[in-house]
């Protein structure tokens, strides 16, 4: 039986992306030089990269251990070198077949959808409730493990279980389980990466968040062999440049840096969750996970607003439902946000 879609929606344009910062300081007459940033969930203490070697910048990419680095860290070699997530997001619309039915768990990272839909292919919207009943009817499922914005974490025998699903059944082509772990580096022990081996998995990894480091476009598309091949057809030569390679290798390989951000990191967070459980409504709710929390609220428009007004920029959700609340990085940070949600949420509507 063909799956019904009932909650589907066209997206014609692509998403935008974090607070866009030169626009809400248009917006809202705001000084950039005072202004607290955190409308992205990305590590506010990036890794510190050092001076690249001239070489670096004056040849090509060159064969190197790159793969070889990540396979270690990430604990599988079936992997290939892409440039950031989003490229492994735009390429696997175009090479696991035609109108195929796609269930996406939403709301989510919106290139997801739209890359899908782009391609033509049938996109259903679910909740994490959704899954078991839709499951026969699809031929990929999208999951973004931990959840952006909401921090939902499916755990592994979850994920298993839809993987086994894709794995042992014999209608139509093959089937995936699609995973974007761009927020698992602080919980390790959560990641599916070790499972790509048993087949039907693909993960999405990527190094700009919990580095610090979004402009550097390099991540890793983990997935079997088969479909390693096809990837390799599609990817364009030099697809991550010389010095991102370089950066990478470096970075992956420092487990001291590693370790110290994992519990910065996971410490800020709770503070962060702690700050708004003090201030919230007894009608709101905050969740998140170790780079963001995120708290649905009413009157969450304003509340943006406000926020904006006491020199702290965050995400507001595109529904308008809920912030998501990226990390100070510092205490002097962590104290100017924790004065600007007192005077947003404690404000009388």
């Amino acid at each position: 039986m063909p799956l019904k879609i009932t909650n589907i929606r066209i997206i014609l344009l692509r998403p935008k992306h974090g607070g866009r910062v030169s626009e809400a300081i248009k917006l809202f007459n705001l000084d950039p030089e005072n202004l607290l940033d955190l409308s992205t969930g990305i590590n506010p203490q990036n890794y510190p990269v050092p001076a690249l070697p001239d070489k670096v910048w004056r040849c090509l990419p060159d064969d190197d251990d790159l793969a070889k680095i990540a396979a270690t860290y990430y604990g599988s070699g079936f992997l290939r070198v892409t440039a950031g997530s989003q490229q492994s997001i735009e390429m696997l619309p175009k090479l696991l077949g035609d109108k195929l039915n796609i269930g996406i768990v939403a709301p989510t990272y919106a290139e997801h959808a739209f890359a899908w839909q782009r391609q033509g292919h049938n996109i259903a919207f679910l909740s994490p409730q959704d899954i078991e009943k839709k499951l026969p009817h699809l031929d990929c499922l999208v999951i973004v493990n931990p959840n952006n914005p909401s921090g939902y974490l499916f755990s592994r025998q979850q994920l298993h279980q839809y993987q086994d699903y894709f794995r042992q059944r014999t209608i139509r082509s093959p089937g995936y389980l699609i995973v974007d772990e761009a927020y698992m580096d602080c919980t390790p022990q959560n990641s599916i990466i070790p499972s790509i081996k048993t087949g039907n998995l693909i993960v999405l990894r990527s190094i700009g968040k919990f580095f610090g480091l979004a402009g550097i476009r390099c991540g890793f598309i983990f997935a079997p062999p088969k479909l390693l091949n096809l990837i390799d057809q599609e990817m364009m030569p030099w697809a991550v440049s010389h010095p991102a390679r370089w950066i990478s290798r470096r970075i992956l390989t420092d487990r001291t840096w590693i370790e110290q951000n994992r519990q910065f990191l996971l410490s800020q967070s709770q503070r962060l969750k702690e700050i708004l459980f003090d201030s919230c409504g007894k009608n709101d709710s905050i969740s998140g996970c170790s780079l963001f929390q995120s708290v649905y609220c009413d009157n969450a428009l304003e509340k943006h607003r406000i926020l904006a007004l006491n020199g702290v920029l965050v995400r507001l959700l595109d529904d308008e439902t809920g912030l998501r609340i990226g990390l100070p990085g510092d205490n002097e940070a962590m104290n100017k946000l924790t004065n600007a949600i007192k005077v947003a949420f404690n404000w009388a509507f």
